[in-house]
């Protein structure tokens, strides 16, 4: 990503610190002097990162949460140069391709991650369905190699652990309610959105809910 305002004490810096879009809020709000909006008791999971990025100051993130899906059973988290996840994809098969652009990185040559072919071919790895992987992004960013067999079990189960603090707190999936017609694009003017938000055409619905062969 890239920053610019007249705000920043110092410019012209390649940042490496975490920084998770969650703290985008807590950040332009601390930016503009608005930091107060959000008092300690604000339950939110971002965090401002203005010093960080205002003075390329110290990072204050050391963990980022990726993913948590209950439904599907797969989750991820990065801890400093750790990552763990847990099943990355549909019984293993995890499809990675690389982009057909290549734009002119001169700039940020140091912080480009250039990734090889898969070495397994069609990019299947051992991270099947309900099993964990580990992987050290700063000596393989591109999630090649699972080190997990290679690993102390004590610092797995330590990443592990927080994941699992962070799933107990998570808000229930609202994906998993049975699947609902109205949320069809045709009532929206053809268009995936919020279906709940706005009024429904319900005659429009009415006419098709029992044509099943519309859905």
């Amino acid at each position: 990503a890239f920053i610019w305002s007249p705000l920043l004490r110092k410019s012209g810096y390649v940042s490496e610190a975490l920084i998770d879009v969650s703290d985008i809020t807590p950040t332009i709000l601390d930016a503009i002097g608005d930091r107060h909006v959000l008092s300690d008791e604000t339950d939110i999971y971002g965090v401002s990162q203005w010093n960080t990025m205002s003075h390329n100051g110290l990072p204050v993130r050391s963990e980022i949460i990726h993913n948590i899906d209950p439904v599907d059973n797969m989750s991820a988290i990065r801890w400093h140069d750790w990552k763990l996840v847990l099943s990355s994809s549909y019984k293993g098969w995890d499809v990675w391709t690389q982009s057909i652009r290549h734009p002119n990185y001169d700039v940020l040559d140091q912080s480009t991650v250039r990734c090889s072919d898969p070495p397994v071919p069609n990019g299947k790895h051992g991270c099947l369905t309900g099993e964990l992987c580990l992987f050290n992004l700063r000596v393989d960013p591109c999630e090649y190699k699972n080190i997990i067999n290679e690993t102390d079990p004590s610092f797995v189960r330590y990443v592990w652990h927080k994941l699992v603090e962070f799933n107990e707190t998570s808000v229930p999936a609202l994906s998993r309610v049975p699947l609902d017609k109205r949320a069809h694009p045709r009532f929206h003017n053809n268009t995936w959105t919020n279906w709940l938000d706005d009024d429904l055409d319900y005659q429009l619905y009415r006419d098709y809910k029992h044509d099943k062969d519309e859905f």
